[in-house]
């Protein structure tokens, strides 16, 4: 969950009964965080990978002088590097391998897949170390290649959801909302599907389970948790949201659709790549990552990525929690 889903939150989450599920992470990291939820519960807990298109890893498009210039702005701004290297395919691909292999060496109990359709050989390495497959989706036709290679289960997001598009295709034109996908997902699928955005109550998941939906998937509103690693400045936009306040669905951040607030990075950086032709589809956050998670640390909303679903105003005038007393919460509401 954006990232910010670190051991402490998956462990908490599994022990109050619901399935915590790890943001993806570097494989070393990845492994250390394992095994601390591993000491702090003996519960079902799972890891989210990334599997991108591949046409998008071995094409790696051109930046814009422009573009490459404001970013450098940027980390001069907070006393970064300028110019740093990114990924290569190789080292991509490698990545997803460590991870998947630690997955099963550490014997985790599910494996949640984003932004692609994981292979036959991987559905096969998963389903003989007995670990649980999930594919995440935003049309109902994602789903249907999900569900016909092999998964388990379908998360299906709904266009409410903070974060980023799960979409295994771009361009994305199933700009779907979720009671829609739960109706359409009920006729055609076999396998269970879970649902997913913009569900803060117990109210909310009462109406997604009896419109259809096997199971709720939630994200932004663990971000108020005790346990979960929000930057201050993100938390403070949170409580502060009204019925009002508004969020967008933009690719300037990453170059993959992703719905969050409006902040200076945006608005200087939707203005630039208007003025060049348009987002590109850069593979993850690749050409800004180390100024978002800079931005993050030092607690400045202006340069990182504030993620919020359109269900945002109900988390204003709220309290950090422990995220077994939000679980009770919506417990109690449904």
């Amino acid at each position: 969950m954006f990232h910010y889903s670190g051991w402490r939150l998956v462990a908490a989450t599994s022990n109050a009964g619901m399935l915590g599920v790890l943001a993806p992470e570097d494989p070393i990291r990845m492994r250390e965080s394992i095994r601390s939820i591993k000491s702090n519960t003996n519960k079902p807990f799972g890891v989210n990978i990334y599997l991108l298109p591949e046409h998008l890893v071995k094409n790696q498009p051109t930046v814009p002088p422009a573009v490459v210039n404001k970013l450098n702005e940027y980390r001069k701004e907070l006393g970064l590097p300028l110019n740093p290297p990114t990924p290569t395919e190789d080292s991509y691909k490698q990545q997803v391998d460590d991870q998947l292999q630690i997955a099963i060496g550490e014997k985790v109990s599910t494996v949640v897949f984003t932004f692609g359709i994981p292979t036959l050989e991987i559905i096969d390495k998963l389903r003989n170390a007995n670990i649980n497959i999930l594919g995440s989706a935003t049309t109902i036709s994602e789903a249907v290649a999900l569900e016909e290679a092999g998964v388990d289960a379908v998360i299906l997001q709904g266009v409410e959801a903070g974060g980023h598009r799960t979409s295994c295709n771009l361009p994305e034109y199933g700009q779907v909302g979720l009671l829609s996908l739960i109706q359409l997902a009920k006729k055609q699928l076999k396998i269970p599907f879970i649902a997913a955005g913009g569900i803060t109550s117990g109210k909310a998941i009462r109406l997604a389970i009896e419109a259809g939906a096997d199971g709720v998937s939630i994200g932004s509103l663990f971000l108020t948790s005790e346990e979960c690693s929000t930057p201050l400045a993100h938390r403070k936009a949170l409580y502060e949201a009204t019925p009002e306040s508004a969020t967008v669905l933009t690719r300037v951040f990453t170059g993959r659709p992703a719905r969050m607030f409006r902040n200076r990075f945006f608005n200087e950086m939707d203005a630039i790549w208007k003025e060049n032709g348009g987002v590109e589809q850069i593979p993850w956050n690749f050409y800004a990552r180390d100024i978002f998670g800079q931005a993050a640390r030092s607690n400045n909303p202006d340069l990182f990525i504030v993620w919020a679903n359109q269900s945002v105003g109900l988390l204003g005038g709220r309290e950090t929690q422990p995220a077994a007393a939000i679980i009770k919460t919506l417990c109690k509401e449904c």
